[in-house]
C-alpha cells in the first residue's frame, strides 16, 4: 500500500498540526499497520486546548461515513503515489 501515500500524508500533517492554526483532520479507511500507528501516535502527540481533539482517526471502511464526510468538508486529500486524482473521482 506505499502507492497510495499514507507516509506523505503522515508527515504533512504532522507540520500542519504542529502549527497554531485552526484546523481539524479526519482520517478514514484501513492501511498498514505501520501507518495506522504512526498516525495513532501523531494523534497522541497533537493536542488541543480544551480538549476538541485535531485529528480524529477512524480506522475501518466504512462508506456511508466517507460520503458524509465529503459533503462537510472544506478539503479533501487524498494522497496517491500512481493515481493523478485518487480513486475518489471514480465514486459516484
Amino acid at each position: 500500500m506505499q502507492e497510495k501515500g499514507v507516509d506523505l500524508l503522515a508527515a504533512g500533517l504532522e507540520q500542519l498540526l504542529t502549527h497554531q492554526i485552526d484546523v481539524s483532520v479526519v482520517v478514514l479507511g484501513t492501511g498498514m499497520p505501520a501507518y495506522q500507528a504512526a498516525l495513532e501516535d501523531l494523534r497522541c502527540r497533537i493536542v488541543r486546548p480544551g480538549g476538541f481533539p485535531r485529528l480524529v482517526l477512524r480506522f475501518e471502511f466504512n462508506n456511508t461515513l466517507a460520503h458524509q464526510l465529503y459533503a462537510a468538508g472544506d478539503i479533501l486529500l487524498m494522497p496517491s503515489r500512481v493515481e493523478p486524482c485518487g480513486s475518489i473521482r471514480c465514486t459516484p
